[in-house]
């Protein structure tokens, strides 16, 4: 990212690294070439120190667990089906994060599952130790990362009525 940064500071353009790779159905973000790189362990663990961003502490009274809650009351109003399911990451992320915030994670998702009356499908911790990381909390864009792909769609066709 470093030497990324400092190409484009000095004017030079990485066209391989910012070209958009064509893919149906993806209508959040352009997909680089950079994306579909596995990184190791020890480049993962770069990559998360070298981001100074940190998790928002959260907790169960935190006014985006309540706007999720009336988010999710909204839905049911219109009769629109819900499943929320949580984001795998990897395990270099997971290990930054302490048994006791992790369950506090796990114990707002389970009241917002009893109090809305929703499922929760658990996969924050599920591919943690695949070989299938971009970045510590993103999966690499290509064929090893489809089990991740196939477990969602599989959650999606399960539930469809």
């Amino acid at each position: 990212r470093t030497i990324n940064v400092l190409k484009n500071l000095a004017g030079i353009e990485n066209l391989a690294d910012t070209e958009d790779l064509t893919r149906e159905n993806s209508p959040f973000y352009n997909l680089r070439n950079s994306h579909t790189v596995v990184l190791d362990e020890l480049s993962l663990k770069r990559s998360l120190e070298s981001n100074k961003s940190q998790l928002e502490k959260i907790y169960l009274e935190h006014e985006n667990v309540a706007a999720i809650k009336e988010i999710i009351k909204i839905l049911q109003t219109n009769k629109i089906p819900i499943i929320i399911i949580s984001i795998p990451v990897s395990d270099v992320m997971l290990n930054t994060i302490s048994k006791e915030d992790q369950k506090r994670f796990e114990d707002i998702l389970k009241e917002i599952s009893q109090d809305t009356d929703v499922e929760i499908i658990h996969l924050h911790d599920k591919f943690r130790n695949m070989s299938i990381w971009n970045d510590p909390t993103h999966i690499a864009y290509g064929s090893k990362s489809t089990v991740v792909n196939d477990r969602v769609l599989s959650i999606i066709l399960e539930n469809l009525e």
